[in-house]
């Protein structure tokens, strides 16, 4: 689990990552993106392709746009932090206005 920080419409945003997702949360707006990884393809020890779908809006849409292109810059700066890849995005505009994350843990795991 790794976090990061990035800015948008003047606010601060923090990213939660998590290994197959990304969380992205604004000072103001609250959860803003999730990004999902889908699958990770190895064509060879060189080249490695990854897969996201983003989720992002709220009721309108309107603010899809930029949380999308954060996003994809964020992934593509801290994924690749090791290994070279190439990305495919797919978007999908959906209300997160009423998403709820859950964190939990498990001490009895190990």
């Amino acid at each position: 689990m790794e976090f990061y920080k990035s800015k948008l419409w003047d606010g601060e945003v923090n990213i939660l990552f998590t290994g197959p997702n990304y969380f992205f949360f604004h000072g103001f707006y609250g959860v803003i993106c999730i990004a999902e990884r889908k699958d990770e393809d190895v064509a060879d020890k060189e080249n490695f392709h990854t897969k996201f779908v983003l989720y992002s809006g709220h009721r309108d849409g309107t603010i899809a746009r930029e949380c999308f292109d954060l996003a994809k810059r964020i992934i593509k700066k801290y994924d690749q932090k090791f290994v070279p890849k190439t990305f495919e995005f797919e978007e999908v505009v959906t209300d997160l206005n009423r998403c709820l994350v859950t964190v939990s843990y498990d001490l009895n795991h190990f």
